[in-house]
């Protein structure tokens, strides 16, 4: 397996992924994909970035804000 690419972002490039995640005019799939970077360029692991966006996916699903 290769090794995981390691993010380093700008603070205006932090600032503009931040926007997005808490913007209500981007798709679902958007701010996850920004919070996934954010998480990448703090060290967060591969395995735990993965995790934290399963477990937000589990949170709206049982809010009913998404479809199963």
């Amino acid at each position: 397996m290769p090794a995981a690419l390691r993010i380093t972002l700008t603070t205006e490039e932090n600032k503009t992924l931040q926007e997005l995640e808490v913007s209500s005019k981007v798709p679902r799939r958007t701010k996850q994909r920004a919070t996934a970077l954010r998480l990448n360029a703090a060290g967060w692991k591969i395995k735990a970035i993965a995790l934290q966006c399963a477990e937000r996916n589990r949170e709206l699903f049982n809010m009913g804000r998404i479809d199963g």
